[in-house]
């Protein structure tokens, strides 16, 4: 499957296309009431400071066709799929902190609460809200191995989502 054509990305079924869940990781049926748990992997072996998306108000940064980039990340609740997150990071320095620092929009409601979770990482936030009052969440993990995870859910099953500008997490 060609997904750029003259150097540009190929525009043609860019929403629709069944590559976008085909590739997905997760893949499976999906709908508002099928929570899935859409990855996007942080290498830190080479930096201190990853962002994916831009600081641009805008989620398009954020959906994309499967093996490009993360799929899936453009929002967190339940449209016509039902998106929670997980965050992978390698690279990591046991014993460093991290910052994690994330920018929702505007979406159906102005205000959702996520459940924050980690493995091989200890954090200072278990749950959380995104609102337009406080669009940035911010907190901090410890690593405890060479690599971790942080997962970030919701409870939402009726359309009820917000969308996000950007992810970032940098070694403090």
């Amino acid at each position: 499957m060609t997904l750029e054509r003259n150097g540009e990305r190929d525009k043609a079924g860019y929403y629709t296309s069944p590559a976008l869940f085909a590739g997905a990781d997760p893949a499976g049926p999906i709908g508002m009431d099928k929570p899935m748990l859409f990855k996007a992997v942080f290498d830190f072996t080479d930096t201190d400071d990853i962002m994916i998306g831009e600081m641009n108000d805008s989620s398009s940064d954020l959906q994309d066709i499967a093996g490009h980039m993360p799929t899936g990340l453009q929002f967190i609740g339940s449209s016509y799929y039902n998106a929670n997150h997980c965050y992978e990071l390698t690279g990591l320095i046991p014993g460093a902190e991290y910052e994690v620092e994330m920018k929702s929009l505007p979406g159906t409601v102005k205000e959702l609460q996520v459940d924050i979770s980690y493995e091989k990482m200890e954090g200072e936030m278990d749950s959380a809200v995104f609102s337009d009052e406080q669009p940035v969440l911010k907190f901090q993990v410890k690593a405890l191995e060479r690599q971790g995870k942080i997962l970030i859910r919701h409870s939402y099953l009726n359309g009820e989502y917000r969308g996000l500008d950007y992810i970032r997490i940098k070694r403090l």
